[in-house]
C-alpha cells in the first residue's frame, strides 16, 4: 500500500473490530450447544466469524450432520446473548474511539457494514456511545447474501455514492477481508480471536496490530 493516500470515506465491519462482541458470541454458543448436549466445535464456529446466520447456521450442520438441532440452538444462543447485552455493554475495542474521531475530524464519512441485523447494530452502536460517527448501517438483512460475498460492502459504497478505489475497509475476520477486497476497497484487517489465514500479496490489503496502527497511518496522511 505504498502509494495510500487519504480515504474518501471509511467502511467498518463492527463485532470484533468496534465492539469486542465475538467472544461473548462463542460463549453463548458453547453454552447453547451443552445445554443440548452437544459438544460445541470451536472450529466450525470460528470459520462462521463475520458471516450471518444463514451461513453459520450452513457451517454449523454441515459439521454436526443432518441432525444438528439449529432452531433450539440459535434460540437459546441468542436468548443468553441479549441477556447479557442487556445486563452490561459491550466494551469498545481499543484504538477505535480515537480512531472515529480523528476521521470525523477530517470530515471522512464512515459506515458500518455488518452480519448482525440492521436494527440490532444500531442499538448496540448507540449503546456504546458510537452511532454518532456514522452516517449509515448496512445490516445483514439488508443484503441477498452476505460476507464473504462482496455483496455488503458494495451496498455501503453505493450509500456513501463513493467508488471503491477511492475508499478504505476495516475488518477483523477472514470472511470479512475476502468480502471487501472482492468489492476493490483498500483492506485493513485487525484480527479479533482466531488469526487470519495465509493470504497471497495483495496490494490491496494490509495486516493491522490494532485500530491505532491505523489511526498511525490516518495522522501521518493527515501531515502529507
Amino acid at each position: 500500500m505504498s502509494t495510500l493516500r487519504m480515504p474518501d470515506a471509511v467502511l467498518f465491519d463492527m463485532d470484533g473490530l468496534l465492539l469486542d462482541t465475538e467472544r461473548l458470541h462463542l460463549q453463548c454458543y458453547a453454552e447453547s450447544c451443552q445445554r443440548h448436549g452437544l459438544v460445541p466445535d470451536m472450529q466450525a464456529i470460528h470459520a462462521s466469524i463475520g458471516t450471518t446466520w444463514q451461513k453459520t447456521r450452513e457451517t454449523l450442520e454441515h459439521a454436526y450432520g443432518p441432525a444438528f438441532q439449529w432452531d433450539a440452538v440459535r434460540t437459546d444462543w441468542e436468548h443468553l446473548y441479549r441477556k447479557r447485552i442487556d445486563e452490561k455493554p459491550v466494551p469498545v475495542k481499543h484504538g477505535a474511539k480515537n480512531l472515529l474521531l480523528k476521521l470525523a475530524e477530517r470530515n471522512i464519512p464512515c459506515i458500518v457494514v455488518t452480519s448482525t441485523a440492521q436494527a440490532e447494530a444500531k442499538s448496540h452502536l448507540k449503546a456504546a456511545k458510537l452511532h454518532t460517527f456514522f452516517v449509515d448501517v448496512v445490516g445483514g438483512d439488508q443484503v441477498k447474501k452476505g460476507k464473504p460475498h462482496p455483496g455488503p460492502y458494495l451496498e455501503g459504497l453505493r450509500r456513501l455514492k463513493r467508488d471503491a478505489k477511492d475508499c478504505w475497509a476495516l475488518e477483523d475476520s477472514d470472511n470479512g477481508v475476502t468480502s471487501a477486497l472482492a468489492a476493490g476497497l483498500s483492506v485493513f484487517q485487525v484480527p479479533d480471536l482466531v488469526q487470519p489465514g495465509e493470504r497471497l500479496p495483495n496490494l490491496n490489503y494490509t495486516l493491522c496490530g490494532s485500530l491505532n496502527d491505523v489511526l498511525i497511518l490516518v495522522q501521518d496522511l493527515s501531515r502529507v
